[in-house]
């Protein structure tokens, strides 16, 4: 059997069998990389490879200090949600996701550096959906820093999650008819803009996007395209990791003094007659991926997943 990451390699080279300046066609064709290879995406360790000594004196010194913070910033991350869920169900007064998204934000010290490009206005927004690439689990908290008003998530619900934090979102099963149905209706009858996340998985946001869903692209609605860079305080210290930790990904972004992030906003992307919702789908990823500097690859979530049981049976 081929290792996984090998057999990336190889199905990624393109053979250019094409004549050479001397007109000899029987020497070895030239081969070009045509995306990274697929663990490229994703971040194995919690330190990335290398590190300075200077870095490393950084972070020693800081270490301390950074547990003290995160532990804080989790502790009222907490406090906060259970004080939005506890008003959303017996208080008069009720804490919007926005603004229970933005304090999240500020309490965790992540802020916007720049955002590129028009944002829509509320009216735009309405009944459309909101695509962008995913980095971590907090994704929607920083798009809200964007959002005129409220935005809903489509969540699977085979996937846990913290309902105190995801209050108003759209549970969907593996179904794709029920799936089709569900948020259709959903954007039918509100019209508050609905967040997916087309990779279907999160990456380390640093060299590619995995391909993206076609489902969404076919169901005839207007897209809003977002690209999301974030830029920590400590680059060799990532919050995102191939093993699924939510816990621990949330203390690392804590431990960070602060996270700039820079925001894309791609014009309103609608479905060309002809466009098939692959061919659309490509195209937004495309787009993404320029604006924030990574390739667009062909890799899917399933591929994250044979990498991740790949490295898994290495370790045992």
């Amino acid at each position: 059997m081929v290792p996984l990451e090998q057999e990336y390699t190889r199905n990624d080279i393109v053979m250019d069998n094409g004549p050479n300046n001397n007109g000899n066609n029987n020497e070895e064709p030239q081969m070009m990389n045509r995306q990274p290879p697929v663990e490229k995406l994703f971040d194995k360790n919690y330190l990335r490879q290398p590190i300075s000594t200077i870095e490393w004196i950084i972070f020693l010194v800081y270490l301390p200090f950074g547990t003290i913070l995160s532990f804080v910033r989790v502790l009222l991350t907490a406090i906060l949600c259970l004080y939005a869920s506890f008003s959303e169900k017996y208080l008069p007064w009720k804490m919007s996701d926005r603004t229970l998204f933005r304090l999240i934000c500020y309490i965790a010290g992540v802020f916007v550096r720049k955002v590129e490009g028009k944002i829509p206005t509320e009216k735009e927004m309405a009944h459309t959906f909101i695509v962008s690439n995913h980095t971590m689990t907090g994704d929607p908290g920083v798009l809200y820093l964007l959002y005129p008003k409220n935005a809903k998530v489509v969540h699977k619900s085979n996937v846990g999650s913290f309902d105190i934090i995801t209050r108003h979102k759209i549970l969907v099963g593996e179904d794709k008819a029920q799936v089709r149905t569900t948020i259709l209706e959903e954007v039918e009858k509100d019209p508050t803009p609905v967040v997916i996340y087309p990779e279907g998985a999160t990456t380390n946001g640093n060299v590619g996007l995995l391909r993206f869903s076609s489902f969404i692209f076919g169901l005839g609605r207007p897209i809003h395209p977002v690209g999301v860079k974030y830029f920590p305080a400590f680059p060799f210290i990532p919050f995102h990791s191939i093993m699924p930790n939510y816990t621990f990904h949330m203390f690392l972004v804590g431990f960070q003094p602060y996270v700039l992030v820079d925001i894309h906003v791609i014009p309103r992307q609608e479905k060309e007659p002809q466009e098939t919702p692959e061919a659309f789908a490509e195209r937004v990823q495309k787009q993404i991926a320029t604006a924030i500097n990574v390739s667009p690859t062909t890799y899917s979530a399933s591929d994250k997943s044979k990498l991740r049981k790949n490295l898994s049976s290495k370790n045992l």
